[in-house]
């Protein structure tokens, strides 16, 4: 076509729109497999140690591998937590949780826990939970590895 570029490198857009088209394609894969009495696992770990995956996948630029699904047939059902939906769904808009909402869910987050130790530091599943997610070395790793993959992406040629 006259006036088009011959060639265009792929911006951080196109990784956006191509990490929502991969979780998409990998949730319909999900549900098609549930269907069939198949579980799934997402592996988001898969975005940890970029620059081993990519050796190891030989994955080249312009790849990143958002998640990894693993699927067989479980042995039993999984137990389904619904006490949860009502301060995860939103509607029409995101809305702030008040005070006494986010006390509710620490307080079902602690008796889904039960009794339990959660650790120095830590008065509640939340704190327990948060610290086990986002200061655990791995939250490091997954942060410094996230940034590998999109600075190869960027990466002019």
């Amino acid at each position: 076509m006259e006036g088009l570029p011959q060639h265009v490198t792929p911006e951080l857009a196109d990784l956006m729109l191509a990490c929502s088209d991969a979780l998409i394609a990998a949730q319909n894969a999900v549900v098609a497999a549930e269907s069939l009495g198949i579980g799934s696992c997402y592996i988001g770990d898969i975005m940890e140690r970029g620059e081993t995956h990519a050796e190891l996948l030989g994955l080249p630029r312009y790849t990143f591998p958002i998640a990894m699904l693993c699927f067989g047939r479980p042995k039993s059902r999984p137990r389904v937590t619904e006490h949860f939906e009502k301060h995860m769904v939103h509607r029409n808009a995101y809305r702030r949780l008040s005070v006494a909402e986010l006390r509710e869910v620490s307080d079902d987050l602690d008796s889904h826990y039960g009794e339990r130790d959660f650790g120095a530091g830590n008065e509640n599943a939340v704190q327990y939970v948060y610290r086990r997610k986002f200061t655990a070395d791995f939250a490091a790793e997954a942060n410094r590895s996230v940034a590998w993959w999109i600075e190869r992406w960027m990466a002019r040629p």
